[in-house]
């Protein structure tokens, strides 16, 4: 049974639904993804929102097969892992950090100074799958070319020419064309001075 894509009240705190995981553009790709607290529900993109659904009794949605099925306590345990880290750019009204142009991971800040490394979910077209990538403070499917990626978000275009961001003793964790970002150093994603936040 899905729910409406308002937030619900909780002690005068409005907790909205995850609507950043959802394309804007390409609303027609099928797009599911994890509840954040609760192993058994799961969210569906609808036209740009996120409905959130529950599974049946007994049985958690597997966020890698994109389905509600049994599992064992330790694929549970994995599911539910958390990646967070030191962030200096998570103050006060700034909820997303972007990590670079067209990758599928961002940073979400969950308290001032401590982000969550995220990944934008899998969508699915008549055709094919399709990795979300963050921009613009959601996830996309960018169904399209990079030259019409760069025509639709000509801001985005300096940071293609960029060799990659590096660590502190020259080792690189990220270059175009490579969208893994573990082992990164949080200090140095979170003092780029020219990544945007988003609020």
């Amino acid at each position: 049974m899905g729910t409406t894509p308002g937030g619900q009240s909780n002690g005068g705190c409005k907790q909205c639904k995850p609507n950043h995981n959802c394309p804007q553009q390409d609303s027609a790709l099928e797009v599911v993804f994890p509840h954040e607290e609760y192993v058994d529900r799961y969210y569906r993109c609808h036209s740009g929102a996120a409905y959130e659904f529950q599974c049946p009794f007994g049985i958690a949605f597997d966020p890698i097969q994109g389905r509600c099925r049994y599992a064992s306590e330790s694929d549970i345990r994995s599911w539910q892992a958390r990646q967070l880290m030191p962030c200096e750019k998570c103050v006060a009204g700034v909820k997303f950090i972007e990590l670079g142009a067209f990758l599928p991971q961002y940073l979400q800040c969950v308290s001032e100074g401590i982000a969550e490394l995220k990944t934008c979910p899998v969508g699915q077209s008549r055709t094919r799958s399709v990795q979300l990538l963050w921009m613009s403070g959601h996830c996309e499917g960018f169904l399209t070319t990079l030259s019409q990626r760069i025509d639709e978000y000509p801001s985005a275009h300096h940071n293609l020419k960029d060799e990659g961001l590096r660590c502190s003793g020259g080792k690189s964790y990220h270059s175009f064309g490579q969208t893994h970002v573990h082992g990164v150093c949080p200090c140095e994603i979170c003092s780029r001075m020219n990544q945007p936040a988003y609020v």
